[in-house]
Parts: C-alpha cells; structure tokens; sequence
C-alpha cells in the first residue's frame, strides 16, 4: 500500500497534550496475520511504515499515528496506530534513507 503521507502525535505528558507532525514520501506495508490461544484465533495485523528522509525526526515508540493527513488536533484512537519500533536506517545509499516505523 503506498500512501504519501502519514500524521505522528507525540505526547509527553501521559496522553493530555499531543504535538502533530506530518510526514510526506512515506511507503506503508500492511502485514496480516493471526495468533491463535486457548480462547480462540486474534487478529494480529502490523504494519511496517517507511519515511524516507535524510533529516533526522523525532518519533518514539508509544507514539501515535494515522495513514494519511488529519485536520484532528487530538488523535482519534479508532484511526490510530501504536508505534512500537523505530529504527533509523540513514545509512549507506543516501537515495535509500529511512525511518523504519513497526506499528500495531
């Protein structure tokens, strides 16, 4: 799925206040999957969001975001991904560099 665009909230005070940036040039792949328990089958879907940049960005895990550009000054969580891994792969090939962004 390519979208060009994708909005990261960041908060720094447990969720009362979120500071919004967007992103452009960014590729996204949506990985299905299911995990199965003694109570049944989970969906468990990940996406892996790449924005390509070579300027350093301000993303930590637990932020927050939504594919595609939001006039929302606070995030609606129903839109929201978790970020749970970042990796900062600004390295070897300066056409290539990017932000690995490992969503649930």
């Amino acid at each position: 799925m390519f979208s060009n665009t994708v909005t990261v909230y960041s908060t720094k005070d447990c969720g009362l206040n979120y500071e919004k940036k967007v992103y452009n040039n960014v590729s996204i792949y949506k990985k299905d999957g299911i995990e199965t328990s003694g109570g049944g089958e989970e969906k468990r879907n990940e996406y892996i969001i790449r924005i390509l940049t070579s300027e350093e960005i301000f993303v930590c895990e637990s932020d927050l975001i939504v594919i595609g550009e939001t006039a929302d000054i606070r995030p609606d969580f129903s839109k929201c991904l978790k970020i749970c891994e970042v990796s900062d792969n600004r390295r070897g090939i300066k056409n290539l560099w990017h932000y690995k962004l490992r969503c649930k």
